[in-house]
């Protein structure tokens, strides 16, 4: 049975390939998934930050259209529908130095003319006007990204004229970032530039969202998934929340980005994430506090009384992700009645049955991790194991041995890794499924 894997609206995002191996039916090559087992564990638990990663091998991977045509419809290592998108990897090939990029794909050749991409001819003036700023503004790797994006599947429209909530497109966020003075650039020396390549790295490849050293796998797993599916949207928020330090939901919800200081800057994430990640925190904060990454988590200014955030409450993910998303998210959980520090086994398995009938792009998922719950984005299933991805992003996949429950790393440069159906259903604490309009 071939892996069923959901893929978000718009142009679809492809794992970074790994080595290839024949399936015993077909002989086709498929993406080979590492047991974490085969890596030693680090000795410095800092090392689960540390870049040492080596490019992986490149044969039997597809290099032309033709050959990325010709590719089976559905192998058996965590591909399905989206077997064939392996291809787009090549692409990542031209982003490089002084960027997220350049600590996943390292060097490449340098960006092209965008006005021979793909979605040029579809421009009007206003909008070459616009790929203009942003280009002359943006960095190697934001160059190579944007390239990317400009160059779409064929008969996919760009993610750069997807519409955001305020009827501006990507575009038009992008470039009035551009040359944007933020509410912040005094105390951090962050200018808009900054954001804008970061946002348009994320968007042209969402994997490289991290929740860096703070315990906001919460709102790092829906920054991840608002990015898949909605990143007009996504970008729309943090270029409010930049400029103003403010954004406003659909529901008329105020996200607040709080204070940034220097020592928020980096620490892990990127100026969206840090962004994203500290206002998204703040919708989870108890009346009377606010949530401030110094402490990571609230904070009483009041009282001076500090509440640990604890990753955030998994009784009120529902809601928070209602809100950004604008849509129903019902809570279900895996929990008595009674008791909601037990489990229902059965209900685990009747959740894992919704999960296999109605999960989508922007579904989340609880699971017990080590001694809590963790949250993670779902990504696809098969009958026999599931396909997450970790808000952590890469981590060394020698780490993840020390958790004890037979991780497998499917991609370790964006977080994706998978767990046994059995494995699964015994630590699943909840999912949430957003009730999306179609289309």
């Amino acid at each position: 049975m071939a892996i069923r894997r959901n893929p978000p609206p718009g142009v679809q995002k492809a794992p970074r390939p790994t080595t290839t191996a024949p399936t015993k039916a077909s002989g086709a090559t498929t993406p080979a998934t590492t047991p974490v087992a085969d890596k030693a564990p680090p000795s410095d638990p800092a090392a689960i930050f540390v870049d040492n990663r080596e490019a992986p091998p490149r044969e039997n991977l597809p290099q032309t259209a033709a050959q990325l045509a010709a590719m089976p419809a559905g192998p058996a290592a965590f591909t399905g529908r989206n077997a064939a998108l392996a291809i787009r990897s090549a692409q990542t090939k031209a982003r490089q130095e002084t960027s997220l990029f350049s600590r996943l794909f390292g060097g490449g050749k340098k960006a092209g003319d965008l006005e021979q991409t793909p979605a040029y001819a579809g421009l009007d003036a206003t909008q070459r006007a616009q790929l203009s700023t942003i280009s002359a503004q943006a960095s190697p790797g934001a160059q190579a990204a944007l390239q990317e994006l400009m160059s779409p599947p064929a008969g996919q429209p760009s993610l750069l004229l997807q519409t955001a909530k305020s009827g501006q497109t990507l575009l038009a966020v992008l470039a009035g970032l551009a040359d944007a003075k933020l509410r912040e650039t005094s105390q951090t020396g962050v200018q808009g530039r900054d954001v804008m390549n970061d946002l348009l790295e994320h968007i042209a490849d969402p994997g490289t969202i991290t929740q860096g050293h703070f315990g906001t796998c919460s709102v790092t797993s829906m920054q991840y998934a608002l990015c898949k599916s909605l990143p007009a949207e996504f970008a729309s928020l943090v270029s409010d929340l930049a400029r103003t330090g403010k954004a406003t939901l659909a529901d008329g919800t105020v996200m607040d980005a709080g204070y940034q200081g220097p020592s928020d800057v980096g620490c892990g994430r990127s100026h969206p994430g840090r962004l994203f990640q500290t206002a998204a925190m703040g919708l989870f904060a108890p009346p009377g506090f606010h949530y401030t990454p110094a402490a990571d988590g609230f904070v009483n200014m009041r009282t001076k009384e500090v509440r640990a955030s604890a990753g955030a409450r998994t009784s009120r993910i529902d809601d928070v992700w209602s809100k950004i998303l604008g849509a129903p998210v019902p809570e279900r959980m895996a929990s008595q009645e009674t008791n909601k520090q037990v489990r229902d086994p059965e209900k685990a398995a009747a959740l894992y049955q919704l999960l296999t009938e109605s999960g989508n792009a922007e579904t989340l998922l609880s699971v017990t991790w080590t001694t809590s719950g963790h949250l993670l984005s779902f990504e696809g299933m098969d009958e026999d194991r599931v396909l997450m991805r970790d808000p952590n992003g890469h981590r060394n996949p020698g780490w993840l041995t020390q958790l004890g429950f037979g991780l497998e790393v499917v991609d370790d440069e964006r977080g994706l890794l998978s767990m046994s159906k059995e494995t699964f259903i015994a630590r699943l604490q909840g999912v949430f499924i957003p009730e999306l309009p179609a289309g």
